[in-house]
């Protein structure tokens, strides 16, 4: 079980910090996440656009692999609380065909404060596939979406 508290720190942004206590996540105990895709005809590298082979694309297996840890930090935010990617290091090391099974593993392997660091691995039948880290943050959805929104608010060039 974790305990989340909040304050607000007064700065230009008015950012909501989680604050989550290290004391209660025992990062000994593997936290880990585990979800298969089929490979499919819009995740080949030539529908993409990332390649001219009908071979599972890049960006699709970076996804998968955003898409696992993102579902894994959710088990460890409050309600009105999400993550957003902020950086991702993936290694595709093998190339899987059309209609390949991929099982994406998602394995939390530090949480300091708002920031989660994630290591990934991918595999078809045949064996590793991908592999590399990510690092994901806890914002309020709400202000960060809001933020985001009024981005461009204001400026004359359309």
């Amino acid at each position: 079980m974790l305990i989340y508290t909040s304050r607000k720190i007064t700065n230009y942004y008015n950012i909501i910090i989680l604050y989550i206590s290290r004391e209660v996540l025992n990062m000994s105990e593997k936290k880990l996440l585990k979800q298969e895709y089929t490979v499919q005809d819009n995740h080949l590298a030539v529908n993409v656009g990332s390649g001219s082979l009908r071979v599972l694309a890049t960006p699709v297996v970076t996804a998968w692999a955003e898409n696992t840890a993102m579902k894994l930090a959710d088990m460890y935010v409050k309600d009105g609380v999400t993550t957003v990617g902020t950086k991702i290091d993936l290694n595709h090391i093998s190339a899987s065909p059309l209609n390949a099974v991929i099982s994406v593993e998602a394995e939390l392997v530090n949480i300091d404060g708002r920031k989660f660091d994630f290591e990934i691995c991918a595999y078809d039948a045949k064996g590793l596939i991908a592999h590399g880290s990510h690092t994901r943050f806890a914002v309020d959805a709400g202000k960060f979406q809001e933020k985001t929104d009024l981005k461009f608010a204001g400026d004359t060039n359309d």
